[in-house]
């Protein structure tokens, strides 16, 4: 009698008494233990990884689904700590994370930043910078995703994007696929049955885009939209990317380009397309230098470059910045600079130079036109 009854009791604890697992990619979910009785409160913490080098990370929303059903029970906290009174059965709790590239882009042409690119909305110009010459004359850009695709195809990278002349490896799903070389005619068709095949599969699509010396030949392009093809070279070395490079024209002498003479080298290359480009001209090769690696960071030393001049007119200009901090090492700042950022209402210069200069709301290149905080260390100024 009294072990059927202790039985009984143990059955009735066991049956009373449910499971918590937990399902997160790039956030922990830390619970305070992993059962709980029905209509106990259940506590966890939830905190989502810190950003890398190229990724971002937001929590969307956490929730709970109870085994047996797909109902997904949203909660809601102000602080990292949730909780929730145990239903009777097993529990899934989740949390959705969103990841976001960091299109971070500071463009350093003889010494100066000329510009930056970015999805940030809080801005810190970079105080140093270290320049590496990476002894390759190729550079690989690796898109995890079709709206990776899509951003780098539009805006500052278009007439890259455009310019073809470039190998592309596919990856669909976990199949990665042959290298193709994809000329400028062929950029639109191909990208298009490359986006048109995952999303057949329902599978994610990730290319790996390799820039390197190449040729432009007849029929290579089809159009005046191709006109990337003719340019890249130009846009790269003057991004501060490449270090040089040889453009060999059809009964022409072999022209060096270099960061120093950019220049004088365009009126020579302007002269010789006068007239515009034609078969005659075709082909035309281009031999790429080495790239160079641009890092920022204090904690790096200024070795080849000495950026102190933000000298790009509308080096940010329209970009949905809301917050930027001027560093001491920024002088001067070149007129329309911060053209139409009506979102930048908070400026934090550490500056002399650019606090001195601001005389009016147009100075520095509508730096504090729009600003409602600006902050200034009197230490550093």
């Amino acid at each position: 009698m009294f072990n059927c009854a202790l039985w009984s009791i143990s059955y009735c604890l066991w049956r009373g008494t449910f499971s918590l697992e937990i399902s997160a990619q790039n956030a922990t979910i830390t619970l305070q233990k992993d059962k709980a009785k029905k209509g106990e409160t259940v506590i966890f913490d939830v905190g989502v990884n810190n950003p890398t080098e190229d990724y971002v990370y937001e929590l969307e929303r956490v929730y709970y689904v109870v085994e047996g059903s797909e109902q997904e029970n949203v909660l809601t906290s102000e602080t990292s700590t949730y909780s929730f009174e145990m239903p009777k059965g097993d529990v899934v709790i989740y949390a959705d994370v969103s990841q976001s590239a960091i299109y971070k882009d500071f463009s350093i042409f003889n010494g100066s930043l000329t510009s930056y690119y970015g999805n940030e909305t809080n801005i810190v110009v970079p105080a140093s910078y270290s320049l590496y010459d990476t002894g390759s004359n190729e550079r690989i850009i690796k898109l995890d995703n079709q709206q990776e695709i899509l951003a780098f195809s539009q805006g500052k990278n278009y007439l890259t994007f455009a310019s073809g002349q470039y190998y592309v490896t596919p990856t669909i799903g976990d199949a990665t696929l042959e290298e193709t070389y994809v000329t400028a005619g062929q950029v639109e068709s191909y990208f298009e049955n490359l986006i048109q095949s995952a999303n057949i599969l329902e599978q994610n699509l990730s290319v790996e885009i390799k820039l390197t010396s190449y040729d432009v030949k007849v029929g290579d392009v089809i159009t005046e939209a191709h006109i990337g093809a003719f340019v890249r070279p130009f846009i790269e070395l003057s991004q501060g990317y490449l270090s040089s490079f040889i453009m060999k024209v059809n009964g022409h002498e072999d022209i060096i380009v270099t960061q120093e003479n950019l220049e004088h080298q365009m009126s020579v290359i302007e002269t010789i397309f006068s007239n515009g480009v034609g078969e005659d001209s075709l082909p035309i090769s281009y031999t790429y230098g080495n790239y160079y690696l641009i890092i920022e960071g204090d904690d790096f030393e200024i070795t080849n470059i000495n950026a102190n001049t933000i000298s790009d007119e509308a080096a940010f200009s329209s970009l949905d910045i809301e917050s930027i901090v001027i560093p001491s090492s920024i002088v001067t700042i070149a007129n329309r600079a911060f053209e139409n950022c009506n979102n930048l209402t908070s400026v934090t210069i550490e500056s002399a130079n650019i606090y001195n200069s601001l005389t009016d709301l147009s100075a520095c290149g509508d730096l504090i036109k729009n600003a409602t905080e600006i902050k200034v260390f009197k230490n550093r100024c």
